[in-house]
């Protein structure tokens, strides 16, 4: 299955802190649209490159278009890599699992990428869904009881 995304190919991890208007604008105006696989998704990712969703022309909240994909990202540092990958949400829907650029074994960062299986073009509906991921993931994390078997009645 191949899915609708728009990748940076210009730039390998993030900007820096310092960066420029100029080079924001740089940078958002590169993301080329496209449809991959999950595996070349991935190695998009590996090679440290962007992915948002499609836009006609600069990324910016008013070319938004569509998105076949959620990103959660985890930056506050609180769960390791196992803690996240063995949340029932992560470990039964997520495609793709990453840290990220400014993680540090001190305080991981994380971004948990589900790819949807039709893209979608409402960006209402887009930010419910993503919200929905979102709250469901707050949930599990904070409840860990959903990390262990169900007890027997």
């Amino acid at each position: 299955m191949r899915y609708h995304l728009s990748v940076n190919r210009t730039i390998r991890g993030k900007l820096p802190k310092d960066a420029t208007p100029a080079r924001w604008a740089r940078f958002n105006d590169a993301f080329e649209n496209c449809e991959l696989s999950a595996a070349q998704i991935a190695a998009e990712i590996q090679a440290g490159h962007a992915i948002a969703a499609v836009h006609d022309g600069r990324r910016k909240r008013d070319n938004w278009r569509m998105a076949q994909h959620i990103g959660i990202d985890l930056d506050d540092g609180s769960m390791s890599w196992d803690e996240v990958t063995a949340l029932p949400l992560v470990d039964h829907h997520a495609a793709i699992v990453h840290t990220t650029a400014s993680s540090t074994p001190a305080h991981p960062r994380m971004r948990v990428l589900f790819l949807l299986d039709e893209p979608c073009d409402d960006p209402d509906t887009y930010t419910a869904v993503s919200y929905t991921h979102l709250d469901v993931y707050k949930r599990q994390a904070h409840d860990h009881s959903t990390l262990r078997p169900p007890r027997r009645g």
